[in-house]
């Protein structure tokens, strides 16, 4: 009897496994004159020490006849169209678009199996990169390996021809892996107070401050004095108009070009637009001269901002969630204050010395916002939800000195911190949107101590000490610390650099395309932000709704994916 139930359960083993065998069988059958670039990619992983290498070759390969893109001599120029329409201002790339795709000939295109068509190099590098950033994550563990191979692993979201959009990522973005801290904005320097040689003040409507340098030629120059008390790094932000397609100015530091930027053609040179440039260049320590030089033709620069960018290793990375605190300036010893008696307060935040008083607005919870923020609200169960933030859209928000003020919580860069932790049990406070430190200030005029903003100092006034008041629950924690959803707060704060606009297209570009294009429609959006999330090992996919119940349409957007298995809307 013994016997006949051990050879049952021997045929459902071997059955099991031919039914595995089978469909790799079969889909290895169907790659035609392409299995042996197949099999040379199992054969790559099949002594692997990542034996999850050689399952993601055999899930991609055994999934591919379901997949497919269109060829033909009109798919890779209907592609470079994402390219050239990024070229034109954002007001004219829909009407660009559709003009020079419909005057496409698409007679020849025809589907193609990706099980045909996959090389065993390009398969061998997207699941080395997708394997290996997976089991460097903090979460890896927690998910289930089925949601790797449908979330993280694929090789590409739609039908879009096969690229390797891992390599554009890092191009574009050489940050977002990094354990870096990049500020949304920086320290904004009109370019009408800088020096000018061989260019032009003029009068702008709409310029920030109704003025804008023109420079003319290769001679033109703009120079910025920064004074930094450390040697750091930052990124470029710049607004500009301009009507010349292909614009190529210089960014130089000290006399050194640290970077080429690639400027687009505006509607004309009263219509400014901003561009992110995302590769870091090293501010020394001391007086700096920062320049933009070398138009290729007319170039109207109405500012530059310096994001700041700060070393952030995950190990460093304090959670302050479990605890409410007061927080002490090092030199005054005075503490931050919230007045409890009104919510928004413009004017400053002050410092007072410590109550013995409870409950005198000097008790301040931490709520985590991902990798590495923080909101530092007021600890009071009774009372609205209040914390620090930078007065935003004003004109002193981008300022040194820029009062630091209290307001309604919401889910903005402008209300985030970053708190890094130095010697001697200290901490600075770095605010997210503006890369400006928080520091005490002293009016002698009304007598009072208040917060504001700095560039870095070494000064005590920047520094702060927390001392842990009592202990408190985790407050619904949206973001755990070292989850998948925490770190996708790098993703979100890129994302934003996408430009939406509508066309007709039947066809995604390439992944490697739409990271140089920065721009498309709302599934190419989904898709940018869906390919990021990816990059950092971050389970992700496209949700839609395919037609709204009381207009025409639909729209797609990204969800990221918990150990759950549930999406969560993003982006």
């Amino acid at each position: 009897m013994m016997s006949n139930f051990r050879l049952f359960i021997l045929c459902c083993l071997i059955s099991s496994l031919s039914s595995c065998n089978t469909r790799l069988d079969d889909a290895l059958m169907k790659a035609g004159d392409n299995r042996m670039e197949l099999e040379k990619v199992l054969e790559h992983f099949r002594h692997s020490s990542d034996e999850l290498k050689y399952e993601a070759a055999k899930f991609l390969i055994e999934n591919m006849p379901f997949h497919c893109t269109y060829e033909g001599p009109t798919t890779e120029t209907f592609d470079s169209l994402y390219l050239r329409a990024a070229m034109e201002p954002i007001d004219n790339r829909t009407l660009f678009f559709n003009q020079k795709s419909e005057a496409l000939d698409d007679g020849q295109t025809v589907l193609v199996s990706d099980i045909t068509n996959v090389t065993a190099d390009y398969l061998i590098t997207m699941i080395n990169y997708a394997c290996d950033v997976w089991q460097a994550t903090g979460w890896h563990e927690i998910y289930d390996k089925s949601i790797f191979f449908e979330y993280v692993l694929p090789y590409r979201l739609n039908n879009e021809l096969l690229s390797n959009w891992h390599k554009a990522i890092s191009e574009e973005y050489p940050l977002l892996k990094a354990d870096y801290m990049v500020s949304r904005r920086g320290v904004q320097i009109e370019a009408e107070k800088g020096i000018c040689d061989f260019c032009e003040v003029k009068d702008a409507i709409g310029a920030s401050q109704h003025e804008a340098v023109i420079l003319h030629n290769t001679q033109s120059e703009v120079a910025f004095s920064l004074m930094s008390e450390k040697e750091t790094m930052n990124c470029l932000i710049v607004r500009y108009a301009a009507t010349s397609y292909n614009l190529i100015a210089q960014l130089r530091v000290n006399g050194e070009i640290v970077d080429t930027l690639n400027l687009v053609k505006t509607r004309n040179r009263d219509t400014f637009v901003e561009k992110w440039f995302n590769v870091p260049f090293k501010v020394n320590k001391g007086m700096n001269i920062v320049s933009v030089s070398c138009p290729s033709d007319t170039l109207v620069l109405d500012y530059i901002q310096l994001c700041s960018v700060e070393d952030y290793p995950h190990e460093k990375l304090f959670d302050f969630s479990t605890s409410s605190y007061h927080i002490c300036n090092k030199q005054t010893h005075h503490y931050i204050t919230f007045d409890t008696s009104c919510g928004i307060k413009e004017n400053g935040v002050e410092l007072r010395p410590l109550s013995l008083e409870e409950d005198k607005g000097q008790s301040l919870r931490l709520e985590y916002q991902g990798y590495p923020l923080w909101k530092i609200c007021v600890d009071r169960e009774n009372s609205a939800d209040i914390c620090l933030e930078i007065k935003f859209g004003a004109k002193e928000t981008l300022s040194p000195m820029g009062v630091v003020s209290q307001g309604y919580s919401m889910l903005r860069p402008f209300q985030y911190w970053a708190i890094f932790p130095i010697e001697d049990s200290c901490f600075r406070i770095m605010n997210k949107h503006t890369g400006m430190y928080l520091e005490s200030k002293w009016d002698s005029c009304s007598r009072r101590e208040y917060l504001v903003q700095n560039p870095y100092s070494e000064r005590e006034t920047q520094k702060w000490r927390f001392k842990r008041n009592k202990k408190i629950g985790r407050n619904g924690n949206l973001y755990p610390i070292g989850s998948a959803i925490s770190e996708a707060i790098k993703v979100y704060d890129v994302a934003h650099q996408f430009d939406f606009y509508t066309n007709n297209g039947l066809l995604s570009p390439k992944g490697y395309t739409l990271f140089k294009a920065k721009s498309g429609r709302c599934v190419d959006e989904a898709n940018f932000s869906i390919y990021l999330c990816r990059h950092l090992g971050i389970p992700a996919a496209e949700d839609f709704a395919p037609h709204w119940g009381n207009r025409s349409q639909g729209h797609s957007w990204s969800v990221i994916v918990k150990p759950d298995g549930k999406a969560v809307v993003f982006l």
